[in-house]
């Protein structure tokens, strides 16, 4: 019985950054330049292995660009002078959930998707400052400017 007691606590003990940091919705697959992850207010930058979350705020400088691979395999790719947030991320097939939700504030990005954008179109949106984009498509470029 003690050595259940000890494996909860080991489990408890490191699920829980896991669980402070929120939904991990990917990661970093390339960054050039200036590019950041703001995460709580806070500026990290972005290297590859990197983990992205729900909530994040990704940002390229003029001489950067950055390449993200969410879980569903949805590859979002962002050129300089891009401020996108990942406002929701929501991918859970056993029981058929799925949210993806871009705010994009300026810059380009490409996009192309993954499972959520094969599994249930209608659960993708990428809102830019005048439209808010459905997902039609498997592969489309944005410029904000």
């Amino acid at each position: 019985m003690r050595k259940f007691g000890i494996v909860i606590l080991c489990v408890v003990f490191f699920a829980m950054p896991a669980l402070a940091e929120g939904n991990e919705a990917g990661s970093v697959k390339n960054a050039e330049g200036g590019a950041y992850i703001i995460r709580d207010g806070q500026e990290m930058s972005a290297e590859p292995g990197m983990r992205v979350f729900e909530k994040d705020m990704i940002r390229t400088d003029s001489d950067g660009s950055m390449g993200v691979i969410l879980r569903d395999d949805t590859v979002l790719s962002f050129g300089p002078g891009t401020e996108v947030e990942l406002a929701t991320f929501l991918f859970n097939p056993i029981d058929e959930d799925y949210g993806l939700y871009l705010r994009m504030f300026k810059g380009t990005a490409s996009f192309l998707s993954g499972s959520i954008g094969h599994l249930s179109p209608e659960s993708v949106q990428v809102e830019t400052p005048d439209a808010v984009l459905g997902l039609k498509g498997t592969h489309f470029l944005i410029e904000v400017r």
